[in-house]
Order: C-alpha cells, then sequence, then structure tokens
C-alpha cells in the first residue's frame, strides 16, 4: 500500500480497564506488521485514558448518551458536544432525549454523506471543524471496532449508539470492519433486527470464539463477513520476570519466600438471571472465601489479589477482595495488590503463579498466555468461548450456580493437572497468537482489495 493508511479505532472503553487497554495495543501492534505507514486514531468513552496510556490521539465517540460527557470525564476535562444540552429535561425524559439526539444526529450524518457523494470536501467546512468524531470518520480510511464485548443485550444502554457508530461509517462510504468480539446474547427481538440490518453492512467481522460466529449466523448474518480468530491480548508483550518481582517487592510481597502462589481476580456482576443479584453475588464472595481457606490449610498457598479493574474509570475488584478479605480464616495469606498495573505488567505478575483461579476475562487471557493453568469462573458467555478456543471446557464454572464443592473439585484438578496443563498451554501458543494476528490480517486483505476495486 502506498502513502497513509489512517484508521480510525471505534468504541474503546477505557484503557483503565487493562483488558482495554491490552486489546487496543495489540490491535494497533499487530496491524502495524501487515500495514506500512498507518496512522491511528481512537474513540474512547474516556479519551483522556487513553492518550495518556497509549499515548496516541483520542477524542469522544460520535455517538453518545446524554451527558455521558459529564459522567465519563477524567481530571477535569469535559467533552464539548454535549457540555450546552439542557439538562434538566435529559434527567427528566432519559430514554426519549437519546432517541431525539441520536435520531437527529444520524440524520445530519446522512445528509452530509448525501453532500459528501456530490464532491463537497466536508472536512474543509468550518462549521464541522468542532464536530471532531465526525471529521475523523471522514478522514478515515477504515472504522475498525475494537475488540470486545459490546454487542448484545447485557449492554443494550449502549448497543444502538455503537450500532449507530457502526453504521455511520457504513453510511459515510468507509470500509467498516469489527475486531475480534463476542458476541450476544441478543434476547430483544428489537436488538436482534437493529444488529441483523447493521452486521449485514459490514465489511468484516472477527470472532473471538465459534460460539460467536453461531450467535452471527442465527442472527441471519451473511457468511463471508464472519471469520473466527481469537482476541488480540494473547499478542501483548509482557514485562520481564525479574521485574514483576520487583512490582511485588514493592507492594511487600517477597515470591522467594511464597511455596504456592495463587493469583485471584473477582468481580461484582450484575448479570445473574432469575435471582437477587445482591444475594448471588453473596453466594459468589462466600464460595470464593471458601476456597480460598482451603487453599491455605491444604496447599500452604498464598493468594494474590490481582484483577484487571482498579476503579478510576472503571468497578474497582479491590472492593470484592475487601468482602472476600473480612471472611477468610488467613488474612495475612491473601495479599490485594495496592496499585494499579498496566497489562503487561500484569501478565508478568500473572506469569509467576502456580494457578489462576479468574472471572475477568482478561485476567484469564493474560495467565494463559504466560502458561499459567487457569480456571476461570464465567459471568458472561464470552468466558465459555475462551475455554472452548483453546480446548479447556472442564476447567470453567458458570457464576450462575457458582458454590463450593464443585468449584473446589476443579480447583484441585487443575492443582493435580498443572503440569502437563502449563505444558498444553505452551504448546497452544503459537497457534493462539497466529489467529490474533489474524484480525489485522483480515482487515488488511479487505482494504487492498477495495483499493483495487477503486
Amino acid at each position: 500500500m502506498h502513502g497513509v493508511t489512517r484508521v480510525l479505532i471505534i468504541d474503546s472503553f477505557s484503557s483503565d480497564n487493562s483488558g482495554d487497554a491490552a486489546i487496543l495495543a495489540t490491535m494497533m501492534d499487530s496491524l502495524k506488521e501487515v500495514i506500512e505507514n498507518v496512522e491511528f486514531k481512537v474513540h474512547s468513552f474516556y479519551p483522556d485514558v487513553t492518550r495518556e496510556i497509549h499515548q496516541i490521539e483520542a477524542s469522544y465517540p460520535l455517538f453518545m448518551a446524554p451527558l455521558r460527557s459529564k459522567l465519563h470525564t477524567v481530571s477535569g476535562s469535559e467533552a464539548k458536544h454535549l457540555d450546552k444540552l439542557p439538562a434538566l429535561l435529559a434527567q427528566a425524559f432519559p430514554n426519549v432525549f437519546k432517541f431525539a439526539i441520536n435520531l437527529t444526529k444520524f440524520s445530519l450524518v446522512c445528509l452530509l454523506a448525501a453532500l459528501n457523494q456530490l464532491g463537497l470536501c466536508l472536512s474543509n467546512w468550518a462549521v464541522l471543524r468542532k464536530w471532531e468524531p465526525f471529521i475523523d470518520y471522514c478522514s478515515a480510511d477504515v472504522i475498525w471496532a475494537t475488540g470486545g464485548t459490546y454487542y448484545n443485550d447485557n449492554y443494550r444502554k449502549d448497543l444502538s449508539e455503537r450500532l449507530l457508530n457502526l453504521l455511520s461509517g457504513y453510511v459515510l462510504g468507509k470500509l467498516v470492519c469489527i475486531s475480534s468480539h463476542s458476541f450476544g446474547p441478543f434476547r430483544r427481538q428489537s436488538s436482534r433486527l437493529t444488529a441483523r440490518v447493521v452486521f449485514n453492512r459490514l465489511d468484516l467481522i472477527c470472532c473471538r470464539a465459534m460460539q460467536d460466529a453461531d450467535v452471527l449466523r442465527d442472527l441471519g448474518i451473511d457468511a463471508d463477513r464472519i471469520q473466527v480468530t481469537a482476541d488480540t491480548a494473547w499478542l501483548l508483550c509482557p514485562h520481564s520476570r525479574s521485574q514483576a518481582q520487583q512490582l511485588l517487592d514493592k507492594e511487600g510481597i517477597r515470591l522467594e519466600d511464597i511455596d504456592f502462589p495463587v493469583s485471584l481476580s473477582a468481580v461484582r456482576s450484575w448479570l445473574y438471571h432469575d435471582v437477587d443479584p445482591h444475594a448471588a453475588h453473596q453466594v459468589y464472595v462466600e464460595t470464593l472465601t471458601e476456597v480460598i481457606n482451603r487453599l491455605v490449610r491444604i496447599y500452604g498457598a498464598r493468594i494474590l489479589f490481582a484483577s484487571t479493574c482498579s476503579g478510576r474509570t472503571t468497578r474497582d475488584d479491590r472492593l470484592v477482595a475487601a468482602e472476600i478479605k473480612e471472611r477468610i480464616e488467613y488474612p495475612e495469606r491473601f495479599h490485594v495488590l495496592k496499585n494499579a498495573y498496566r497489562a503487561e505488567e500484569l501478565k508478568a505478575i500473572y506469569g509467576l503463579m502456580k494457578i489462576h483461579i479468574g472471572t475477568r476475562m482478561h485476567s484469564n487471557i493474560l495467565a494463559l498466555s504466560m502458561g499459567v493453568p487457569v480456571l476461570n469462573i464465567a459471568y458472561e458467555a464470552k468466558s465459555f468461548g475462551l475455554m472452548d478456543s483453546i480446548g479447556l471446557n472442564e476447567y470453567v464454572v458458570d457464576i450462575q450456580n457458582v458454590s463450593v464443592e464443585p468449584l473446589w473439585d476443579k480447583v484441585t484438578m487443575l492443582i493435580d493437572n498443572r503440569d502437563e496443563l502449563r505444558e498444553y498451554l505452551l504448546g497452544q501458543l503459537p497457534e493462539m497468537e497466529r489467529r490474533a494476528r489474524l484480525n489485522a490480517v483480515y482487515l488488511a486483505e479487505r482494504l487492498r482489495l477495495e483499493q483495487r476495486l477503486l
């Protein structure tokens, strides 16, 4: 390819979530391997965080919920395009207001796209230059939706806006692709219909697991748009073992004094079905507490709570760690990492462990990619897809019906088989990395095809 290829990565949530940060970093790195002279800009719900962590240009998404700019700000920064909206009206009629704003904005996008087809250079219009996200779309050669788990009814408050972000790229005549993603569930008919309309207008949809491709086919998505790849976070380069040990030393944790280190990530999930979420969370916490007690008593383990969300702009998983620590019999053997670590650092820390018990999806990917055996407590369908994609279905437990004895049985099986599992994982790693790189490879192929057609 000749010249600069401008790639706009859309729908990144927050790189304070180390999983999101790992996805975004590896998306960009992998595309640089297959396209020369590529430039990126990112649309993020927290653009200040994106700029800080990745040293990349960033702005807010084209479509956002009313007052999202007020709710999603960092260090006092403000999004310009929603600040002047009447806050009281938005708060009194949030759904109506959101629909009206999105309909108006998308109608404007369609109108401007029609004018663009007539040969008008919209990016030169002074009145549009202040609408930065729209100018980003006009300037981009590719609209590339970040990997993740955003297209489903679990996140339906944002689903319509994310679909409009994709559809706007199509309306403006851009190449629009989705990187390694998990899809579904789509329980509501309206979600299924809108997703089918939008997805069938995209150029490429990459799935993290075979089950996601099945969801898309069930929606009626054209098969030639779908590719099964893997999460790009498999490609993340970790810090060294010595750097990880230094980080733990600063936390007051001397790894050489620990015979059986176990890492843990936990969440406060709201995705329980047909049960009270508070009561279900208490069962989850109590189950983890008892499993930790047994790990200490039987194996002499020390537990390092190291999760991928530390709370600046995301849920702070350390709050769940505090709930566990209040209950366990051996609090002195339960260490909660105090500092917030980047994905490269967390991956190196996980690599020092004997096993990892994880609920956060990317804590599991980072551990698995270091050859560390993982017991996955699945709080969304994506977790089952992950373990299926690497051939370890027997090491996943559904959070919906988690209880002590079944979970403990899985933990003991993991420990008993840990040496064989480590060897197996290290053998699988080249294939997972190859599949993860396919996201960029497929995008580059589509881009080259489009340029030949032009």
